[in-house]
């Protein structure tokens, strides 16, 4: 009689679970490095916003580059965005008033508590040193100068691959017009009798390739 054997189960041991333990908080950077990188951010903003503007002068008006004009137009964009760094540090004022004897937890990301006044604090911060460094900048005929000239660069180079994605396609369809159509049996004959016997007589191969020196199709 054959034997079954069973096989003997174990139970899997678990190993124990070690308790939670939080991640160190990371500090935020000093307020300053803030207003730094919020100062880059805005340059590189300003330099997309003045090369459109450029660009849309040369196009629409077929205006010619300005360089006072185009300084003008940056100090425009830097003292518009100082502003909206302004409002948004109100915000951040009026909303850390709110949230001063507001308890417990919050319900959506701009239900700001108690717990929030230190980020809503620094917040605002960093929202007027930015806008006091935009107006401070505006001001500046070199920082000034510098983005106008990257903004140039930038949209002459767009306008001059445009241009030459247009002409690219231009020579790449030839135009086939109805007059192109109608004329066109009239030139392969031409051609015939008049291109190809010249081509002939110019380069005959034993000079003894006969030429007909009938009229000439071109004169009426």
């Amino acid at each position: 009689m054959r034997k079954v054997t069973m096989g003997v189960w174990r139970k899997s041991r678990r190993k124990p679970m070690k308790p939670y333990v939080a991640p160190p908080e990371v500090a935020p950077p000093p307020v300053e490095h803030a207003v730094e990188e919020g100062l880059l951010i805005a340059r590189s903003w300003t330099v997309v916003e003045v090369t459109n503007w450029i660009i849309e002068r040369a196009l629409r008006d077929g205006a010619s580059y300005d360089a006072e004009a185009t300084q003008a137009a940056v100090r425009r964009e830097l003292g518009r965005m100082a502003d909206e760094q302004e409002e948004y540090a109100d915000l951040a004022r009026e909303a850390r008033q709110t949230a001063f004897q507001r308890r417990g937890s919050a319900r959506h990301q701009h239900d700001y508590r108690a717990g929030d006044l230190s980020a809503l604090s620094r917040r605002r911060e960093v929202y007027s040193g930015l806008a006091a460094e935009l107006r401070r900048v505006s001001k500046d005929e070199e920082f000034v100068a510098a983005i106008a000239e990257s903004a140039r660069e930038r949209a002459w180079g767009d306008l001059e691959r445009a241009i030459q994605a247009k002409l690219d396609r231009v020579l790449d369809e030839p135009v086939v017009d109805e007059h192109y159509r109608r004329a066109r049996s009239q030139r392969l004959r031409w051609f015939r009798d008049l291109d190809l016997a010249a081509l002939i007589a110019a380069n005959p191969k034993d000079g003894s390739m006969p030429v007909d020196d009938g009229p000439n199709p071109y004169e009426d």
